[in-house]
């Protein structure tokens, strides 16, 4: 019984530093604060938002995010990141499996989507739990559903460019 309550005490933690490390990589500002200072997509490009809700499965795994193979975000549950590209069809997908103590990840199938000129699409990103294993779901979101999920998500910091 001790070695079961020792072991919950040293997972607790490891979830407590994960959530430091999580807020860690965002703005602070919600999408309901930042978008409001979104600048509008250059002429003839379109936006491209990225979100993570925090309903994830598997709140361990930190999906890196590709537009047309070139990583973008390391998306955290609870973040969103945007990126605005030319109009056109745009593959979006997970950059390389992760390593986890917790569970293995499975291989991401990427999904296309099509940018207009001056609108918005929506990808989010979920890990689910499959038989020992993690898996990230990629699907384009309407944007009534997106706007919905991603009003309390946090913004994430540009990354270095590679």
């Amino acid at each position: 019984m001790r070695m079961q309550s020792g072991r919950r005490k040293i997972g607790i933690a490891c979830i407590a530093v994960a959530l430091a490390a999580l807020t860690a990589c965002a703005t602070g500002e919600s999408y309901s604060q930042a978008s409001v200072d979104f600048p509008p997509p250059p002429a003839g490009q379109g936006r491209i938002m990225l979100y993570m809700t925090t309903a994830s499965a598997q709140q361990h795994l930190f999906p890196i995010m590709t537009v047309d193979a070139v990583r973008v975000a390391t998306l955290h549950p609870g973040t969103f990141f945007y990126v605005d590209r030319p109009a056109g069809l745009h593959q979006i997908g997970v950059a390389q499996q992760q390593e986890s103590v917790i569970s293995t990840q499975v291989a991401t199938d990427p999904i296309t989507i099509e940018v207009f000129p001056g609108a918005t699409s929506y990808v989010s990103a979920s890990a689910v739990a499959i038989v020992a294993a993690t898996q990230v779901i990629l699907r384009s979101e309407a944007p009534d559903n997106a706007t919905r999920d991603l009003w309390n998500l946090s913004l994430l910091e540009p990354e270095p460019a590679e």
